[in-house]
């Protein structure tokens, strides 16, 4: 949050909203439902109080984190490609079980009138960050990039420290940290 905020145009107001994926598929559904009201702490209407808020003074973004995605191992819960479903059909705007109703989101049958509406897949003052220790897999990439906001999608490998490298690193944190608290 920090890092992004550090960087971001100072005349912009940066908001977060974290949302874990790896959890049960069940949970998650009712987590990211789409709600008739905003007085509700679904993760969706927190996006969208974040994004729409009475009391900005200045233009602003809203990072969602979506951390944890999933591996697409057969029999887990839940399923990466379960969860791009879903992202991409409540990102849409459309309610209900995103399973039975997933042609929809794929191009099967048309989106239920007012759901463009409803959905903030168009909205580009939202920047969503996916974390994950599995690779996306092209089908999930594919059902994700039918969305505008995904639409350039890309994954980008980030490793850990390591070794020699990792060393050093300790050492002039540790020496960083201690000349601050010497101040």
């Amino acid at each position: 949050n920090t890092a992004i905020a550090r960087h971001s145009d100072p005349e912009l107001l940066v908001r977060f909203v974290k949302q874990n994926l790896n959890k049960p598929y069940g949970t998650l559904e009712l987590e990211l439902e789409l709600r008739p009201n905003n007085n509700d702490y679904s993760v969706m209407s927190i996006i969208q109080g974040r994004r729409m808020t009475l009391t900005q003074s200045k233009p602003g973004l809203v990072v969602v984190g979506l951390e944890e995605m999933p591996s697409n191992v057969e029999g887990s819960d839940p399923r990466q490609c379960d969860v791009s479903s879903l992202l991409s059909y409540r990102f849409s705007g459309r309610k209900g079980d995103s399973k039975s109703g997933g042609g929809a989101v794929l191009g099967g049958t048309a989106a239920p009138r007012n759901s463009s509406k409803r959905g903030i897949s168009g909205d580009a003052t939202i920047i969503t960050i996916f974390t994950s220790n599995y690779e996306l897999e092209p089908s999930s990439l594919e059902t994700l990039s039918k969305l505008e906001m995904f639409q350039n999608l890309c994954a980008v490998r980030v490793e850990a420290v390591s070794g020699r490298d990792r060393h050093s690193f300790a050492l002039s944190y540790l020496a960083q940290r201690l000349k601050e608290t010497k101040r």
